[in-house]
């Protein structure tokens, strides 16, 4: 029996830029590829407290409430045994950040990402935050 995925991630934007990262190479099946911070859902979390747990556990952001990092929209992923949300957030600041998991971790520009190998669906989800590569 497979067990269903569910997990979420967070898109910090400052000023233009994206918190974003390149997975490293003990990161199947997405090494290589630049994404969010996010991850799988644990028992009883909600997709947003997931999001935010990923957010400081990937790159040492920590925000206490959701409002805090200032939410302005989210993007959803469903299969039958797989469901992922991307939550946006605009903060004020581009804060340090410390790549836990990642080879590189940084807030980068959309002309930036061009040329770059993008997880699957990192497009749509861009798309449904503002931003077109």
């Amino acid at each position: 029996m497979r067990i269903p995925y569910r997990g979420a991630g967070s898109l910090l934007v400052c000023n233009g830029k994206l918190l974003l990262g390149e997975r490293g190479k003990d990161d199947p099946p997405f090494r290589g590829t630049w994404c969010m911070p996010g991850g799988a859902k644990e028992r009883g979390e909600s997709d947003i407290q997931a999001a935010l747990r990923e957010l400081y556990e990937e790159a040492g952001i920590r925000f206490t409430t959701a409002e805090e990092a200032k939410p302005y929209g989210s993007w959803t992923l469903k299969f039958p045994l797989f469901k992922w949300t991307c939550f946006f957030f605009k903060v004020d600041e581009e804060y340090p950040v410390k790549a836990k998991e990642f080879s590189k971790l940084e807030w980068i520009t959309i002309s930036e990402l061009k040329g770059k190998k993008l997880r699957p669906f990192l497009r749509s989800e861009l798309k449904e935050a503002g931003f077109e590569i």
